[in-house]
């Protein structure tokens, strides 16, 4: 509940790689930002979702061009994730 991942996304330039997590301190007067592992390329107009201890990015602008992949990375043991990986989505 006090923190929240920002990744990807684009500025006025060109797509962005990076990710960071966000944390608000145990007095709720600052927040820290800690820098994660990059994105496995350039994303940007994608969807993401937590669910099962995995924070999955899906679809958007990979590298520029339409993507259907996705990424995932643990978070079930609540530490900022460190690396991505491709994934296949979980079916019922």
């Amino acid at each position: 509940g006090d923190s929240i991942v920002i990744a990807g996304g684009c500025n006025e330039k060109h797509s962005l790689a990076t990710a960071y997590s966000l944390h608000l301190n145990a007095t709720a007067d600052s927040i820290n930002i800690t820098p994660l592992t990059s994105l496995p390329c350039t994303i940007d107009n994608m969807a993401a979702a937590c669910a099962n201890g995995q924070m999955y990015i899906v679809g958007g602008n990979a590298n520029g061009k339409a993507s259907k992949g996705v990424w995932s990375a643990n978070i079930a043991d609540g530490k900022p994730p460190q690396q991505l990986r491709c994934c296949r989505l979980p079916t019922r």
